[in-house]
């Protein structure tokens, strides 16, 4: 254990928490519009398309 270098893996866990941290926000706060937007866009996506087999994946 003499070359582990716990500051080199603190920062790295710092970062990840940060940015995980900022994802939640920024879903939070924008998530909802979105959610919309995505779903506005699928709708008129597929009614453009008329492919009933896509229509079945909600993912």
């Amino acid at each position: 254990m003499a070359d582990f270098n716990l500051d080199d893996v603190a920062d790295k866990v710092i970062a990840k928490i940060g940015l995980i941290a900022a994802a939640l926000i920024f879903l939070k706060k924008f998530g909802v519009i979105i959610v919309f937007a995505l779903e506005a866009f699928a709708r008129k996506f597929f009614k453009s398309r008329k492919s009933p087999s896509k229509d079945t994946t909600n993912d």
